[in-house]
This record gives structure tokens, C-alpha cells and sequence, in this order.
């Protein structure tokens, strides 16, 4: 679950991985009707086993625009060719803060390790031309009061670097 999700959300919403059948099943009463699919609602979806096979379903199916949020723990560069290769839309990447505030909010991961993968995946980008509508990625800050605070305590260039990441 989610560490942001509030605790009267987290009571209400089972906990677990969706079963692909039951993926399957959603897919396909919606595929022709829908233009675009989020695979992910909260938690991390990208601990399902058979996620990147629930992805290419969906594709496969006709729906234009797949996209999940993550938080980015499984985000390095191999696992992003598998998602360029099975065509994923749009990756929306949780960060809840810089450094310490990021590393205490989404521990066990690393602000410099995330940031890292992500300008590693942005240079793969770079290199193959996939800039436009092929896989995005956005960077999510949870709130301009976050931000704002970060902007004044993270070194400017850690910021910046995030920012940079979301064009």
C-alpha cells in the first residue's frame, strides 16, 4: 500500500496483486470501448508478476493508452525496454520528495538511485528518438507545498534535475 494513502483508505481497500484472469476479464469488457486504461489504483503495481503481461493484454486488445503510477522501485533501464517492447503509453513516477524527505517517505529506496535510473531512462529515451507519444514519463510531486518546501531545502540542482525529468 501506498505510504501517502490515508489511513481510512488503506482499512478500506483489500490488500494484493490482481490475478491476470481477472485482468484479462476487465480488459476485455472494456477493450472497444475505452480509449485508455491505468493499470494501477494503489500500491506498487509493478510487484505483480504478471504485470507487463496484463500490459500487453491490454495492447493487444486495441486500447491505445496504457499507463500505470509507480514508485519507481523496479524503474531501471532493463525493465523499461521490456516496456518499450510491449508498448506501453505513460509511466507517472511518485516522488514524494528530495533526498532525506524521499528516502524516509519511500524507504527501502534511494533518492539517488531513482533519480539516477530515471536519467538513465532518459537518455534511452533520447538515444532511440522516443520523445512525443511513445512511453512518457512524468514525475510526480505530490503537492506545490512539497515542492515549495523542497525547492528551498534540496540543493537547486537535485530540483532542477527533477524538473528537467518531467519535459
Amino acid at each position: 500500500m501506498c505510504p501517502t494513502a490515508s489511513e481510512g483508505y488503506k482499512k478500506r481497500v483489500k490488500k494484493g496483486l490482481m490475478d491476470f484472469d481477472l485482468a484479462a476479464k476487465i480488459i476485455n469488457e472494456v477493450a472497444g470501448k475505452v480509449f485508455a486504461l491505468r493499470v494501477s489504483l494503489v500500491g506498487e503495481p509493478t510487484l505483480n508478476p504478471r504485470f507487463l503481461d496484463i500490459i500487453k493484454y491490454a495492447k493487444d486488445k486495441g486500447i491505445r493508452e496504457v499507463s500505470f503510477l509507480t514508485n519507481g522501485s523496479k524503474l531501471n533501464i532493463e525493465f523499461f525496454k521490456k516496456l518499450v517492447n510491449i508498448g506501453a503509453d505513460w509511466i507517472s513516477i511518485s516522488v514524494d520528495g528530495l533526498n532525506e524527505v524521499y528516502n524516509s517517505i519511500r524507504r527501502p529506496l534511494v533518492f539517488a538511485r531513482t533519480l539516477g535510473n530515471l536519467k538513465e531512462i532518459k537518455d534511452y529515451k533520447t538515444m532511440l528518438l522516443l520523445i512525443g507519444g511513445v512511453l512518457l514519463i512524468g514525475v510526480i510531486i505530490f503537492s506545490a507545498y512539497r515542492f515549495g518546501y523542497l525547492k528551498k531545502r534540496a540543493p537547486k540542482t537535485q530540483v532542477e534535475e527533477v524538473k528537467q525529468l518531467k519535459e
